[in-house]
């Protein structure tokens, strides 16, 4: 059995398989932390929804894969969560120009390669799958707190796409050629990805305020308060006083 799996991630592509692995992990934890806190806050769905677009592009412009109909679903149901949690999404943080990533990636796509629809679909998803992380990005940047389940969602979409650029070095160096436009996409997503992370890191981020540990002052059991009656305090009835 072990030799089978072997076999599998070596035919599939080891940095495929675990990259996509990690895709998986992030958008589930997603999925299940918004349902968990009945929360939003802190979440770009437009983020969200370029992903979508990304992976029914890439559904569309190859031969049907049961990975990319897979991932359709949970983008699709952080859309819907959005709007069954919209009392906690943050509309007025989540204004990134998502409209102007779609058309720029497309332009791209069309410009840069050749005239054959498929390929020109299949270049617009990479090149929207490059930015889709920047609305995300940028909500954390302006509102400069970010949620927990956040921080683990971002973790793995930066495992991701590092595992694709190391997928396409290991197919560059085994085969001798690869698509350099490619590279070149994923070689800019890991920079803005990284450059991100080294400013938002160096920016004061911070959890959300009601994710923030409230501060307890570690109580001494020795000490004794003193309670001493008041002079003024009034006399019980029924007690006299000794003259």
């Amino acid at each position: 059995m072990f030799v089978f799996l072997l076999a599998y991630l070596y035919e599939m592509n080891f940095f495929l398989t675990v990259g996509n692995l990690s895709l998986v992990v992030a958008i589930f934890y997603l999925i299940w932390s918004i349902i968990n806190e009945k929360s939003y806050a802190g979440i770009s769905a437009k983020t969200q929804f370029l992903y979508l677009i990304v992976f029914v592009a890439r559904f569309i412009a190859g031969p049907a894969k049961f990975f990319e109909l897979l991932m359709i679903f949970p983008f699709s149901a952080t859309l819907i969560l959005a709007f069954w949690t919209k009392n906690t999404y943050e509309k007025k943080l989540d204004n990134f120009w998502a409209e102007f990533l779609i058309v720029a990636a497309f332009i791209f796509a069309v410009f840069v390669h050749d005239s054959i629809p498929f390929r020109i679909i299949s270049a617009f998803n990479e090149n929207l799958e490059a930015v889709a992380l920047l609305s995300q990005i940028y909500m954390i940047w302006k509102s400069k707190q970010i949620v927990k389940h956040i921080k683990v969602y971002m973790f793995y979409m930066y495992l991701y796409r590092c595992l694709n650029i190391l997928r396409w070095i290991h197919i560059h160096c085994t085969y001798g050629s690869n698509d350099i436009r490619s590279g070149a996409v994923l070689f800019v997503d890991f920079l803005i990805m990284t450059t991100s992370i080294v400013v938002l890191r160096y920016n004061k981020i911070i959890l959300y305020r009601h994710e923030e540990k409230k501060a307890t002052k570690p109580q001494n059991a020795f000490y004794v308060k003193a309670e001493l009656p008041s002079i003024t305090a009034t006399i019980p009835v029924g007690i006299k006083l000794e003259k």
